[in-house]
């Protein structure tokens, strides 16, 4: 969708190695000859897998440590909370800012009893996630931790995969939203909940844990004190809407057709079958807010994590912002705003805090990309570095179905590599730097040292990559 002003809706949306062997310029995907090979290269060791019908090599830090697998039994649910340090005050960079090292980091344990990880980023068998009836992943909340569904129906609260299996970049990105410092209460945000009589209980309760639990990872880095209004609704609560909501938030900033399509199972899986969400900043008024909606028949079984902490970022943007403020429409000389600045970045830093391992936020970003790809072909050809420079160029701008499809699901790639390259505080002084720079290009220059054609062909082999491996 379209977002005017300060508005933002979210329409939810291996083998064994054989010996070792030295060999030079090896590259991740590139294709080899035989199963099971392996080779080091550049500090990695390159094993070669089977992806669909092809041979590619997988990288991997060399010697990485087995991992335990934790099945957990049943029991009630209750909310998350994720653990993830102080962000350094941001300084503004007149020359390029050097990239964060990407450095790839173990945290998976070890246990001579547990099954070896297959050496690839894909689940092992035991892990496979189960696909819920909207096509998402299955999870639920259990004694304050998010829990994923296997194939096997089992309840995991772990994953056993090492992070060295995963890019650099990808690794870098999540450790630098883990490293964040969580305060222990909301210091500096006030949540005030609005929730319509017939939201459901089993949905408003993560919420309101995931959105607690987000700004206490955010709340180090405002400057100054933020007052949230979190609203829900369904498609039940017209008097509310009609009535209460008005006075909460402005109503050119919030479209809700889409809850005519929550009238019954079928039409809302296929509008996302998790409910979505609008969240911004209200200059006007000097408050934030988060109006989520889903359907009122809605259970755990059609939640998604991703998009209450989506939503949450939206509020971030532009509070750090101080709202959308003068700005040219998207993509033009004048813009200070961009379509995959405003929906991707928000996708990345979403499920970066919205799921507690590596593993799981890789298959996220994964599913969410490789579902979109398809939906690419006869608009824009994905073949070279000039191919993924497009594209990025492309969605600047959501004035079509595609370009705003991948606003989100393209822009998250090119958000995970600005974050995994310079950092989560780059990324916080970016939109800090929004009112003092004239449009997105200087900011850019401002905060990272480059301007917007250097940074995009700087972050298009990333988003080639990811798109052929899971084009594969």
């Amino acid at each position: 969708m379209r977002y005017r002003w300060v508005a933002l809706v979210l329409v939810v949306i291996a083998g064994a190695p054989l010996s070792s062997i030295a060999y030079a310029s090896v590259k991740p995907g590139a294709q080899c000859s035989k199963l099971s090979a392996t080779i080091v290269s550049g500090g990695y060791k390159f094993t070669c897998i089977k992806s669909g019908k092809k041979l590619i090599w997988g990288k991997q830090v060399i010697q990485p440590a087995t991992p335990v697998i934790t099945p957990i039994s049943q029991s009630p649910m209750s909310p998350s909370t994720p653990t993830p340090s102080p962000t350094p005050t941001p300084v503004k960079s007149q020359a390029p800012v050097q990239p964060v090292p990407n450095t790839t980091v173990d945290t998976c344990q070890t246990s001579p009893t547990t099954k070896r990880s297959t050496g690839t980023s894909t689940p092992i068998d035991s892990e496979i996630p189960a696909v819920g009836p909207a096509g998402r992943f299955v999870y639920r909340y259990v004694d304050e931790k998010l829990q994923r569904k296997s194939a096997n129906g089992t309840w995991m609260n772990v994953d056993n995969r090492c992070a060295s299996l995963f890019d650099p970049i990808r690794v870098a990105a999540f450790n630098s939203i883990q490293k964040l410092t969580r305060g222990e209460s909301l210091s500096k945000v006030t949540i005030i909940e609005h929730f319509a009589p017939n939201f459901p209980t089993t949905i408003s309760s993560p919420i309101k844990a995931q959105v607690a639990d987000f700004f206490k990872i955010m709340s180090p880095i405002l400057d100054h004190n933020m007052t949230l209004d979190l609203v829900l609704v369904t498609e039940k609560d017209q008097p509310f809407i009609e009535t209460e909501l008005p006075k909460l938030i402005d109503p050119n900033l919030y479209n809700l057709g889409i809850l005519s399509a929550y009238t019954n199972l079928n039409s809302f899986y296929e509008r996302s079958g998790t409910g979505g969400g609008t969240a911004g900043y209200q200059s006007n008024k000097g408050s934030s807010y988060y109006l989520g909606h889903t359907a009122s028949f809605a259970t755990m079984d059609t939640y998604w994590p991703g998009v209450a902490t989506h939503e949450s970022t939206h509020v971030i943007q532009f509070f750090l912002a101080g709202g959308y403020g003068e700005s040219g429409p998207e993509g033009t000389a004048n813009s200070k705003w961009v379509g995959h600045l405003i929906e991707g970045s928000a996708n990345t830093v979403g499920l970066l805090t919205a799921f507690p391992n590596i593993g799981w936020y890789s298959d996220e970003m994964d599913r969410l990309l490789q579902r979109s790809i398809p939906s690419a072909t006869g608009w824009l050809p994905m073949n070279t570095e000039d191919d993924a420079l497009a594209m990025i160029k492309a969605i600047e701008v959501r004035t079509s179905e595609q370009s705003n499809n991948f606003s989100y699901m393209a822009g998250q790639i090119v958000w995970e590599y600005f974050i995994g390259t310079y950092g989560f505080s780059k990324f916080v002084e970016l939109f800090k730097n929004v009112p003092r720079t004239a449009n997105f290009n200087e900011n850019l220059k401002s905060t990272i040292g480059i301007d917007k054609l250097t940074f995009y062909k700087s972050a298009a082999p990333y988003l080639l990559a990811n798109w052929k491996r899971l084009s594969l």
